[in-house]
Formats: C-alpha cells, structure tokens, sequence
C-alpha cells in the first residue's frame, strides 16, 4: 500500500522540522562548551578555568 501525498507531504514536513531541530541543537551545545586545544576535554564555557592537565584555559 503507498502512502497517500497528504502522508508524505506530513513525513516531509516532521523530516525537516527534526533537521531544523538537530543543526539548532548543535548550535546551542556549541555556545556552551569549548574543547581544550591541547588535551581534547570538553569543558561548560561560563565555567571556563585554566586546565588542570595541561594549564591552557
């Protein structure tokens, strides 16, 4: 059975408004942390302090 263009046309629009939803997310979780360049660890950024492995900030 195929699914009527009424159903498709809803699939499509659920599809995009979970992209929207993604590319948003990894923007928002991208303004909150930051990475240290040299040792990799993945720190809040309002919580931003000199790095107790490698010393950057």
């Amino acid at each position: 059975m195929m699914p009527s263009l009424d159903e498709l046309a809803e699939l499509r629009q659920e599809h995009e408004v979970m992209d929207q939803r993604r590319r948003h997310s990894r923007h928002v979780l991208a303004e909150l942390l930051e990475a240290c360049e040299i040792c990799g660890r993945v720190r809040e950024r309002d919580k931003l302090a000199p790095c107790r492995w490698c010393g950057d900030t």
